[in-house]
């Protein structure tokens, strides 16, 4: 049986891993709808629509799945975050979201699509704001 050091961290690494998913998802979410609201100049990269279904998989197969897990959610065990449960050994050993059939790496593949997204919501909040400064001057 682990200790309860070793639960607390394994708990907080849960913690962290379900609240970057979504933080990550919330990016896309900001950059898809900049792209159809705004007439900017900035193209959306390739890469966020790309990604876009397996974050979003992602966050729906992190998401409070410790309490899914443990029946706290709907009062009853949910099979699926019982079994996700096990998909957090990824994060650890090979630095990885998996949902148990897609994945992607928390090094390069994440980096490339945080990168991409913010200097897509830059761009475009730069082009907002010049354009603000010069029909008010």
């Amino acid at each position: 049986m682990a200790s309860p050091e070793s639960r607390r961290r394994l708990h907080q690494i849960v913690g962290d891993a379900e609240l970057g998913i979504i933080a990550i998802d919330k990016a896309l979410d900001v950059a898809m709808a900049l792209s159809g609201r705004y007439r900017a100049s900035v193209s959306l990269p390739a890469l966020i629509p790309q990604q876009r279904g397996l974050i979003e998989s992602l966050r729906n197969h992190y998401a409070h799945i410790d309490a899914r897990a443990m029946g706290e959610a709907k009062g009853k065990l949910d099979p699926a975050a019982v079994e996700a449960t096990y998909h957090f050994g990824a994060i650890v050993r090979e630095h990885r979201f998996t949902d148990g059939v897609r994945s992607i790496s928390i090094g390069a593949e994440m980096t490339e699509l945080l990168v991409a997204t913010r200097g897509y919501i830059v761009g475009v909040l730069v082009e907002i704001v010049e354009r603000a400064n010069r029909e008010g001057a």
